[in-house]
């Protein structure tokens, strides 16, 4: 993991995985790797961040505060 500073208040986080004999973008390494930083569909969803809770009414968003 990489943290590199924007300005007084930001930075950017880079994740990066490797391993040497198997490949990152198939299960279940993928999903493990996703919920590591905390990117996996359960957190996302607690978030709206899916397609299906990003604008659902009943949620909480910067439309309805």
């Amino acid at each position: 993991m990489c943290v590199v500073p924007i300005n007084d208040t930001q930075c950017i986080h880079f994740h990066v995985f490797w391993h040497a004999d198997r490949k990152m973008n198939e299960e279940p390494l993928r999903s493990n790797m996703l919920k590591h930083v905390g990117l996996d569909d359960e957190a996302l969803r607690n978030f709206n961040l899916t397609y299906d809770t990003v604008d659902a009414a009943n949620l909480p968003s910067r439309r309805n505060h």
